[in-house]
């Protein structure tokens, strides 16, 4: 998905604002909630998506704590979306999930990680 880059930019830097006070506060968004607070229009999903697609690179390549695992589904096990799991492991293909318990310990340690990193700022 492309966005003109003044509509990328501006979209960006609400998530960032969002994802910062979210990991300042120690809670979680849902992808509900974040498309409703940037009022993203439809396809909405695929553009928020997009967003944390390019987020999750940039932290991911500059060793930065993942902003992108503040956000998750609304239903049990509050969780990323199954793709955010396998776009990370595009990213790094030693990266590897046996299952869902794995996966969240996985997420949980990402969430310590930018509560940490925020709780600094």
């Amino acid at each position: 998905m492309s966005l003109s880059n003044n509509l990328f930019v501006q979209q960006m830097s609400e998530l960032l604002a969002l994802l910062a006070q979210a990991a300042q506060q120690k809670r979680t968004l849902t992808y509900r909630q974040l498309i409703t607070e940037l009022a993203l229009p439809v396809p909405a999903m695929q553009r928020l998506t997009y967003l944390l697609e390019q987020l999750t690179q940039r932290d991911w390549l500059q060793q930065q704590p993942l902003r992108s695992a503040l956000v998750v589904s609304q239903r049990p096990p509050y969780l990323p979306k199954q793709g955010w799991f396998s776009f990370l492991q595009q990213l790094d293909a030693e990266l590897t999930f046996v299952d869902s318990v794995e996966q969240a310990a996985w997420h949980q340690t990402q969430l310590q990680q930018v509560y940490a990193a925020f709780s600094k700022a």
